[in-house]
């Protein structure tokens, strides 16, 4: 049996990714001994997130309080008192401190006892932590020295919060690039990139149906000739144009944050950062500057179990996103696809030897039926139509690259799968150096195809 506890602060800045690193960090945990208890005072902030993570893993949760819960529940407002009688209704809680809470610095004391308690009940301390000691007594600061004065496990989860009066106690000026490099790519891809490139396809095809309509209904006059010409000019602008400028610099953002995000996961979990063995794609300066500067501030691993921890979650981390934002959108998008691309075929073959009948009846005057008349018009349309619009559905699936998106993923997912494992029998530095070594190679997977596929369409089509 293993038993884990919380330290942490409230007034999170970065809580989604706090609460996705606490989920990890239980699951990492739960593969070491699956008899895992988890111990929270489910406190306001990282306590709550803790606590929640704990239930939705079905890990066994102990609750301690530090004094009477009417007078608890003071500390808490909005959510966070929602959250917490929640969570109290779904298990049971023993109190520190019985009886009234005469003035602040019981308070206080009452808070460090508990947190006392918990460590000392503990095999593990996970501490949501930004480093600093603690502002007052039974602090978050002061729970991790006591921690370390009685030899516990200490993992830390490294957070960003907000002081009383809502700036930030320390910034992170490097989390704050990836921050910005992050914001910016998906900017560049959801704002301009892909809205060009769907005006493209969209006018393209405008003028595609433009043009079948002159031909099937030639009454339709000279309005058509005209929105055909604007529409081709409008596609060909917004295709060769913007979609490939705003691609380039979205791709620049996208793989500069990318590799950022590795380097940052390094320089959290205290480990010397690795040189990936093939790097097809050269970061930018700062970038780079940024790396040799995390770099030279570690020499060797301090806390080998931590680390061991926060390289599983990378690992874990990067399996997830792979899983849920790539392979799983990409195959229902190809199945829809190919869903539609499998009828206009089949009403491509019902309408072109219609129309081709159609034609020779009244071609050779076999059997006068007004009807056909009618008809012919909205067959010629269709035959005239479809295969430029199967064409073009085409060349999204072409150009999307889902089926290579899925194909890398998956070889990405299941090396991680590997990693993981070979980082949890990892005992000591040399072999974890090696195993996240391995990861930074498999981390540059993606990177390294992104640049190939760019090359081969921007340069190598000019060679």
């Amino acid at each position: 049996m293993l038993k884990i506890c919380i330290t942490g602060h409230r007034d999170l800045v970065n809580l989604k990714s706090v609460k996705t690193d606490i989920i990890n960090s239980l699951k990492y945990f739960k593969q070491i001994d699956n008899n895992l208890i988890a111990i929270s005072a489910v406190a306001a902030g990282a306590d709550i997130l803790f606590a929640d993570a704990a239930l939705s893993l079905q890990i066994p949760l102990q609750v301690i309080l530090p004094f009477d819960l009417d007078e608890y529940k003071k500390d808490f407002s909005g959510p966070d008192l929602h959250s917490l009688e929640r969570i109290l209704h779904q298990t049971t809680y023993k109190i520190v401190q019985e009886g009234d809470i005469k003035n602040p610095e019981t308070r206080n004391k009452a808070y460090l006892e508990t947190g006392q308690m918990m460590v000392e009940d503990s095999d593990i301390v996970l501490a949501v932590w930004d480093g600093k000691q603690a502002a007052g007594t039974g602090g978050t600061g002061d729970i991790v020295t006591y921690a370390i004065s009685k030899k516990k496990e200490l993992h830390v989860i490294k957070v960003i919060r907000k002081s009383h009066r809502g700036e930030l106690t320390e910034p992170d000026e490097i989390l704050e690039t990836f921050d910005k490099l992050d914001r910016e790519a998906i900017k560049y891809k959801k704002q301009k990139f892909e809205r060009a490139w769907v005006t493209g396809i969209i006018t393209g095809l405008v003028a595609v149906f433009s043009f079948a309509i002159k031909q099937a209904f030639p009454q339709a006059g000279f309005l058509f000739t005209v929105i055909e010409f604007t529409f081709l000019i409008i596609s060909f602008v917004s295709l060769a144009v913007y979609a490939k400028k705003w691609k380039s610099i979205f791709l620049q953002k996208r793989r500069n944050a990318e590799y950022l995000r590795a380097v940052i996961w390094y320089r959290n979990a205290g480990i010397p950062i690795p040189q990936a063995e093939k790097i097809e794609y050269k970061p930018g300066t700062e970038i780079l500057d940024i790396e040799k500067k995390i770099a030279a501030g570690i020499g060797e691993i301090k806390n080998i179990p931590n680390a061991k921890r926060i390289a599983w979650c990378l690992a874990q981390e990067q399996i997830d996103y792979h899983k849920q934002l790539r392979i799983k959108p990409f195959e229902a998008r190809l199945e829809r696809l190919e869903w539609w691309l499998n009828f206009l075929k089949i009403v491509f073959f019902i309408a072109t030897p219609l129309n081709f009948i159609f034609e020779i009846i009244e071609h050779y005057e076999i059997y006068s039926v007004e009807n056909i008349k009618i008809l012919l018009p909205y067959l010629l349309f269709l035959a005239l139509i479809l295969p430029p619009l199967y064409a073009a559905l085409e060349g999204i699936k072409y150009f999307s690259e889902w089926k290579r998106d899925i194909a890398v993923s998956k070889k990405i997912v299941s090396d991680l799968e590997k990693i993981k494992g070979n980082i949890l029998s990892c005992k000591d530095e040399i072999s974890l150096q090696a195993e996240t070594k391995n990861l930074r190679n498999i981390l540059e997977l993606e990177n390294n195809d992104w640049t190939i596929r760019y090359y081969e369409k921007e340069v190598g089509a000019r060679v």
